[in-house]
């Protein structure tokens, strides 16, 4: 028997919460309803797997806005939708 699972499996609560001499730290809460196995980072194209949720990106460039996004990977092998955080990295 496959559990009934409700709501969207993105990540919640994008948030910055570390940002100084170019790095960013981004963290997000976990989907109710859903047991992730991880997490997949995207910045200028680039998808980077995490397991925890959070994710340190350095040598961002000062001043510069970035969009970074995360989503969800789920055990039967499909991902959320991508969820975005505009960010400007600071010295």
């Amino acid at each position: 028997m496959i559990p009934k699972v409700s709501g969207r499996p993105e990540p919640r609560n994008l948030r910055i919460t570390a940002n100084a001499g170019g790095t960013v730290v981004v963290a997000w809460d976990p989907p109710p309803d859903h047991t992730p196995i991880g997490y997949d980072v995207i910045i200028l194209g680039k998808v980077k797997a995490v397991i925890e949720p959070y994710e340190m990106i350095f040598n961002m460039i000062p001043g510069v806005l970035f969009y970074i996004g995360v989503r969800t990977r789920l055990p039967d092998g499909s991902v959320s939708v991508i969820v975005y955080i505009p960010v400007i990295p600071k010295l």
